[in-house]
């Protein structure tokens, strides 16, 4: 009789436990709040020829140690990351007038700068990722993967699927140029998001593509050209990447902030603009010195809590200030039929 109350004890205890263990697994998700943030595009400086274009003291930490305490409890910060990380190297175009030519040789060293604010997530696919030809990218590819930070773009890793906190995320980055997933094909886009959002928790898109001067901020829902080329009708695109089950987006180009809006429980944001950025780039003018940071909360399958615009500028000397005048919010405006 002890033994046969004994083991019906144990019994007890093991079906407690089963269930304990069950309810850990099954429990409600929609109860855990994530924290995605994006930024634009980074640039740390370039020392192709001018040397000029490095940063003060050679030191690319001072662009943004007034900020670093923003980002603290992200768990994803996105950002755009531009040109080659390589010490050496040719390009893959020659430029007549180097002054004008926008070719992005970073110091290797200056890599580490992406961790200080806690970048986990970079897109490589834009104009400036082949600069430096196939030395430039894999190298660039190697000390990113390095430090531990995930990416996509390169021909060969045009998306990525990641883990993070027991959260499985889904990330394709798209572009116009040869080689990458193109925006212009909106079906093979579709075939990836559907094969992504089967499998992930969450999709984070990141796309380059549209017109680039001060007045494309304002986003038109039609095909857009930039130099008689035609780009995309980002609008369209970003839409029906939605409805096939995108969860954010954080697009690129041109330079400057644009429209936001929540379509179908997804955040777009079709134009990120800088983040910080080394003295080649144009920071002049009304918006091209603004560089907002989308800070969105949802839960772990992606639907939209809440977010905000973290409003920062960059100032004469290319340090990332916090804007009190807030002009973010302002130039973060409706997009026009």
């Amino acid at each position: 009789m002890k033994v046969y109350q004994l083991s019906l004890f144990f019994l007890v205890i093991l079906i407690l436990n089963i269930q304990g263990n069950l309810n850990a697994i099954f429990k409600d998700p929609h109860g855990k709040t994530l924290i995605i943030a994006g930024a634009g595009d980074v640039m740390q400086g370039t020392f192709f020829k001018l040397r000029k274009y490095l940063p003060s003291g050679d030191n690319p930490q001072i662009f943004i140690e007034s900020v670093i305490d923003k980002f603290k409890g992200s768990d994803i910060l996105f950002g755009n990351h531009e040109g080659s990380l390589l010490r050496n190297g040719r390009p893959e175009k020659k430029c007549r007038d180097r002054s004008i030519c926008y070719l992005f040789r970073i110091p290797e060293k200056y890599s580490g700068v992406h961790k200080i604010p806690g970048f986990n997530v970079l897109s490589m696919e834009n104009n400036r990722f082949k600069n430096f030809c196939f030395t430039g990218e894999c190298s660039k590819m190697m000390i990113i993967e390095s430090s531990g930070i995930t990416f996509a773009g390169p021909d060969d890793m045009p998306y990525i699927i990641f883990e993070k906190h027991s959260v499985t995320y889904g990330f394709p980055a798209f572009a116009t140029g040869a080689g990458s997933l193109n925006l212009n094909d909106s079906e093979k886009a579709e075939e990836i998001i559907f094969m992504l959002d089967s499998t992930c928790n969450i999709l984070i898109v990141s796309f380059r593509g549209g017109a680039e001067s001060e007045q494309c901020g304002i986003l038109p829902r039609e095909t857009e050209f930039f130099n008689g080329k035609v780009k995309v009708n980002v609008y369209e695109f970003v839409r029906r990447m939605v409805d096939a089950g995108i969860n954010l987006d954080f697009g690129q180009e041109p330079y400057i902030p644009g429209a936001i809006e929540l379509y179908n429980d997804g955040i777009i944001s079709y134009i990120q603009g800088n983040f910080f950025t080394c003295r080649v780039i144009n920071i002049a003018g009304s918006y091209y010195g603004i560089t907002p940071i989308m800070k969105v909360r949802t839960d772990i399958t992606g639907k939209f809590n809440s977010g905000k615009i973290m409003p920062f500028f960059q100032d004469a000397g290319r340090n990332v200030r916090y804007d009190n005048s807030k002009r973010e919010v302002s130039a973060k405006r409706s997009y026009h039929a």
